[in-house]
């Protein structure tokens, strides 16, 4: 869940609903995979797989989170100094 919460704090960030169209999109492909592989019996061994994804995409997206709010901060750093030209 902290996943999705990291995800609504970014689209509000940069007020993207693109964003959220794409993740809506990547979660339905997930979901149809997950079940194509249910109807294999190969759910068990997919698991760790998905689990080192979601890690992998969880620090990414973190990363992004964190460049974003830095280049915000830059951006107000910069426009109070014109201001104070």
């Amino acid at each position: 869940m902290a996943t999705f919460e990291v995800l609504d704090e970014l689209m509000e960030i940069i007020d993207a609903t693109e964003l959220h169209k794409r993740m809506r999109f990547w979660r339905h492909v997930l979901i149809r995979e997950i079940e194509a592989l249910g109807e294999r019996g190969v759910v068990v061994d997919s698991l760790e797989s998905l689990k080192h994804t979601h890690a992998r995409e969880t620090a990414k997206l973190a990363a992004l989170t964190n460049a974003i709010a830095e280049s915000l901060v830059g951006q107000r750093h910069v426009a109070k100094m014109d201001l104070n030209d």
